[in-house]
C-alpha cells in the first residue's frame, strides 16, 4: 500500500487515516469501527480534519462508512469498510509484481531477491569450519 499512495490518488493526511483503519481491523469479518476523536488523535489532527479526508476517501471509493445509533438513540461510531481499497490494491499487484521483476532485472537479483543463479542452493558448512566458528566465539570444540 506504502508503494500505491500516489496510483491511489490519496493526499498524506488520508493514507494516514488508511493505515490507521487498517490497525484497527483485527479480523476480515469484522470491519474497524473507530471513533473519529480516535483517529485525530493518533494521527495528530483535528475531528473536522478527519471527517473532510473521510469524505474523499469516500468519494474515491476506498472507504465506506455505515453509521451506528447507541442503545439510546444518539450516533455512535461509524463502522468503515475497506473494501474499496482492497480491490484497488488488488488490482494494482500485477504492477507491482512487473516492478519488482524490473528492479530485480536491474540489480541482478530474481523476485525472491536471490542472485541470479543462486536459487535453491545454500552454503554447505564442514565439520572443521564448524570447529572454527565455535573456537571463534570461545566455545569448546
Amino acid at each position: 500500500m506504502v508503494r500505491a499512495q500516489h496510483r491511489l490518488g490519496v493526499n498524506p493526511t488520508q493514507f494516514c487515516i488508511m493505515v490507521q483503519l487498517l490497525e484497527y481491523w483485527r479480523t476480515p469479518e469484522r470491519a474497524p469501527f473507530p471513533t473519529k476523536q480516535q483517529l485525530a488523535d493518533r494521527i495528530g489532527v483535528s475531528q473536522s480534519t478527519i471527517q473532510t479526508n473521510m469524505r474523499e476517501l469516500e468519494k474515491a471509493g476506498l472507504v465506506r462508512r455505515q453509521g451506528h445509533r447507541t442503545a439510546s438513540g444518539d450516533w455512535g461510531a461509524n463502522t468503515y469498510h475497506l473494501d474499496g481499497l482492497v480491490t484497488r490494491l488488488a488490482a494494482l499487484e500485477p504492477e507491482f509484481e512487473e516492478e519488482k521483476q524490473k528492479r530485480g532485472a536491474a540489480t541482478g537479483r530474481n523476485a525472491e531477491g536471490q542472485a541470479q543463479g543462486t536459487v535453491g542452493t545454500q552454503k554447505q558448512i564442514t565439520p572443521a569450519a564448524c570447529q572454527r566458528q565455535r573456537r571463534y566465539r570461545g566455545l569448546r570444540p
